[in-house]
C-alpha cells in the first residue's frame, strides 16, 4: 500500500530545522577559522616581539661602545690588528683620553666653600682687581704695579684669541666671563652667556671654560646686568661653576642682581665688589674710589675695588703707595680661601 505524503505543515518544519542547523554549522564553521587565524597572527606577533627583542640585546651587546667599554685600559696593547679593523688604534686613542681626563680631573680645584681671611687684630686687607685682560701687554703692566693686583683674564675672543694662555703659569689670577648686559653692542663678545642659553649650553660653556683655565678658582662677571638679574639663568650658571670647582664674585654691574639670593641657596661664601675705581678716567676721581675702598676695608676688615687696564688707571694706581701704607693689598686667594 502506497505511504501517504507528508502534511504540507510537517514537510515545510523539516526543511525550516535544516536551514537552522545548517546556518549554525556555517556559523560554527566561520568562527572556528577567525580564532585559528587570530590565533595564528598573534602567536606570530609574539614571535616577531621575541625575535626583536633578540636583536636589540645582541646589538647592544655586539655594539663598539659596549665592547670598547668593557675593555679594560690597563691591559696590555694588542700586539697584531689580524682583523683589519684598526682596533690597535682605537684602544690607544681611549687610553690617551682616559688619561687626559684623568689629568684634568687632577687638576681641577676642589668645590670646598672659601672662607674669609681676615683674623681679628691684623691689618684691613684690600684686594684690588684690573678686570678685562686679554693682552700680554696688560698683564705686564699689572705686574709691574708696587703691589699685588688681580688680574681677571678674558676667555678667549675673536680680537684675542689666545687670551687664555695669560694664565700659565700665573698663580694669582681670575677669569672675567662675559655676560649679558643691556646693551646689545656689549653682548657681540664672543660666547657671551644669554639669558635664553640652556642650561646644557650654560654647563657646556663652564666645562670649556675650565679646559682653558684648569687652574682657575676664582671667577667674575664681566658686564651681566641682565643676567645676574635673572634668578633662573644665574642659579643654572652658579650650579654648574660650582660642580667645576669656581668661585663666583658678583662684580655687581646692576642693583637688581640675584647673585646674592642664588649664592646663599646653596649655603655658600657671597662674594661681591665693593668699589669700581675708574667710571671716571681722571687721576683724581681714582684716588677718590681708592681712597673709599680703603675705607671700607678700615671699617669692616676688608674690601674689593675693581678697575680696568687703562692708562689712566695703571698710572693711578702705580701713585697710590703712599695710600696703602695702613692697609694690607692681597690677592682674590689671600682674602679667600
Amino acid at each position: 500500500m502506497p505511504k501517504k505524503p507528508a502534511p504540507k505543515t510537517q514537510r515545510k518544519s523539516t526543511k525550516r530545522r535544516k536551514k537552522v542547523a545548517q546556518r549554525k554549522n556555517w556559523i560554527a564553521s566561520i568562527s572556528a577559522v577567525v580564532l585559528a587565524i587570530g590565533f595564528f597572527i598573534s602567536f606570530g606577533y609574539y614571535l616577531g616581539v621575541q625575535d626583536k627583542q633578540t636583536d636589540i640585546v645582541t646589538q647592544k651587546e655586539t655594539s663598539p661602545s659596549k665592547i670598547f667599554k668593557d675593555i679594560q685600559i690597563d691591559t696590555p696593547i694588542i700586539k697584531s690588528d689580524e682583523a683589519g679593523f684598526g682596533i690597535e688604534g682605537m684602544i690607544e686613542k681611549l687610553r690617551e683620553r682616559k688619561k687626559e681626563e684623568k689629568k684634568l680631573e687632577e687638576e681641577k680645584p676642589t668645590s670646598k666653600k672659601v672662607t674669609l681671611n681676615v683674623p681679628k687684630g691684623k691689618r684691613p686687607k684690600l684686594v684690588i682687581i684690573i678686570d678685562d685682560v686679554a693682552q700680554p701687554s696688560q698683564l705686564k703692566a699689572i705686574k709691574a704695579l708696587p703691589f699685588k693686583v688681580t688680574p681677571s683674564i678674558f676667555p678667549p675672543s675673536k680680537s684675542a684669541p689666545n687670551s687664555h694662555k695669560l694664565a700659565h703659569g700665573l698663580k694669582h689670577f681670575m677669569v672675567h666671563l662675559p655676560m649679558q648686559s643691556g646693551k646689545a653692542k656689549m653682548n657681540k663678545m664672543t660666547k657671551t652667556l644669554m639669558i635664553t642659553d640652556s642650561p646644557e649650553k650654560i654647563k657646556k660653556r663652564v666645562k670649556e671654560i675650565r679646559r682653558l683655565f684648569p687652574n682657575a678658582r676664582f671667577i667674575n662677571n664681566h658686564t651681566g646686568s641682565v643676567f645676574t638679574s635673572n634668578y633662573k639663568s644665574m642659579k643654572h650658571l652658579y650650579g654648574a661653576l660650582r660642580n667645576e670647582g669656581f668661585v663666583f664674585m658678583d662684580s655687581r654691574t646692576s642693583s637688581k642682581s640675584k647673585v646674592k639670593k642664588v649664592i646663599r641657596s646653596f649655603g655658600d661664601q657671597y662674594i661681591v665688589r665693593d668699589v669700581f675705581l675708574d667710571n671716571l678716567t681722571s687721576q683724581s676721581y681714582i684716588h677718590k674710589q681708592l681712597a673709599q675702598a680703603i675705607r671700607i676695608a678700615k671699617k669692616r676688615g676688608h674690601a674689593i675695588a675693581i678697575g680696568h687696564p687703562r692708562k689712566s688707571t695703571i698710572k693711578a694706581l702705580r701713585s697710590a703707595k703712599s695710600m696703602l701704607k695702613d692697609i694690607d693689598v692681597v690677592y682674590m686667594d689671600q682674602l679667600y680661601r
